[in-house]
């Protein structure tokens, strides 16, 4: 039996040897030096075409983007592309895990890589110069559903990377992003520490958040006629229906952990002890740490509101956990028409005093039922507004 153990135990440490003996440092190295070129060559050309020197402001002797002559078209987005570098640095993680520069590049370049996304590119072309309608969220036509598609992988991919950062043992971790490597001479080299790192991480849990919320309810009608469109906003039409709970589950666990991240950035920054002179993020932010733990208290608990001596508790997770099947069914009796080549949804009150709101708990968000006036009361509803 000793023999056995023995065996198993100098085979499993020979086997532990062997996958470190995996690891290809030097390949890695060479790949981020590669990828590196590739973003020296992409910075300038955005550099240039956005005026960046004439944003800098001598009096504060810093940059700041009110001081900036932009003129950035539709077309000068394509100078934007990270997909290059991106691939090396993914490959730079394979070919060695531990290179904590490989995971820090493969996390970011690998969200800035979905600029040049096609799904994305369509997206930007639909957009912009025009005004938001409804009638224009064709979501075949815009792409949105399968860039969301493509985006939740991408947030997953890059999450993965910073959880790997993000560790007790890497909270000396650093990496001077230098003029050198953003091909910008005159740029001051920025240091991009731990609690950056901290940062990414809720952003991105937060965009997670927002994208799992897009998926959670029908957004976008099927195609874009106008007829489609009017009956997709008739109070049993498809618009705003659940169409997956469990995506609703999931957007408020990640906006929880969002919170916590964020909150858990700022006790970081509040630990710094640098002069903060090339830090990315500044100590100028922990103004915002009551915000967040409000936010923080708001998911985590059922909170107590009140205006006017209205009273009622809110609860966010219990509504999150089990949303309405329509959301049109929480507003007033309204009817839907076609008129001048437009649809339009008008309300059958004439005010807000002869409206009647069907669910004055907001299909469970608000505890207590309400009665219409002080749901109003409650919602700063003024009664003489109209519709």
């Amino acid at each position: 039996m000793k023999k056995l153990i023995v065996t198993i135990l100098v085979t499993s440490l020979f086997f532990m040897l062997s996958c470190e003996e995996e690891r290809d440092s030097s390949k890695a190295n060479k790949k981020i030096m590669e990828a590196n070129k590739k973003i020296k060559d992409t910075i300038p050309k955005m550099q240039k075409k956005l005026n960046l020197p004439d944003c800098y402001d001598d009096e504060y002797d810093e940059y700041d983007i009110d001081y900036c002559e932009v003129d950035f078209e539709k077309e000068d987005m394509d100078l934007i592309d990270f997909v290059a570098a991106s691939k090396l640095y993914k490959e730079a993680v394979k070919a060695d895990p531990k290179n904590m520069d490989a995971q820090l590049g493969a996390a970011v370049l690998n969200i800035l890589a979905l600029l040049k996304d096609p799904n994305f590119v369509t997206l930007r072309n639909e957009w912009w110069g025009t005004e938001f309608r409804i009638y224009n969220l064709n979501s075949k036509k815009m792409k949105i559903n399968a860039f969301l598609d493509t985006l939740l992988p991408a947030i997953d991919y890059s999450l993965k990377r910073l959880s790997i950062l993000d560790q007790e043992k890497n909270k000396d971790y650093n990496y001077l992003f230098t003029s050198e490597l953003s091909g910008i001479e005159d740029m001051d080299d920025v240091k991009i520490d731990m609690t950056d790192i901290k940062f990414f991480h809720a952003t991105l849990l937060t965009l997670k958040t927002a994208t799992l919320l897009m998926k959670t309810y029908k957004m976008f009608p099927d195609n874009s006629s106008l007829q489609e469109i009017k009956s997709a906003l008739e109070k049993n039409g498809t618009f705003l229906t659940l169409i997956s709970s469990n995506n609703g589950i999931k957007a408020y666990d990640n906006a929880v952990l969002a919170i916590n991240k964020f909150n858990e950035a700022l006790d970081s920054l509040r630990l710094e002890n640098d002069d903060q002179e090339n830090n990315l993020i500044t100590k100028d932010l922990l103004e915002q740490q009551n915000l967040v733990l409000d936010i923080k208290e708001m998911l985590l608990t059922n909170y107590s509101v009140e205006e006017e001596d209205v009273k009622a508790t809110i609860g966010i997770k219990d509504f999150m956990y089990n949303l309405p099947q329509n959301l049109k069914m929480l507003l007033p009796d309204y009817t839907v028409g076609i008129k001048d080549d437009m649809v339009k949804l008008d309300f059958n009150a004439e005010s807000l005093e002869e409206a009647v709101f069907p669910d004055t708990t907001l299909g469970g968000l608000i505890k207590e039922q309400l009665s219409q006036e002080d749901f109003k009361i409650l919602m700063g509803l003024e009664e003489d507004d109209s519709f």
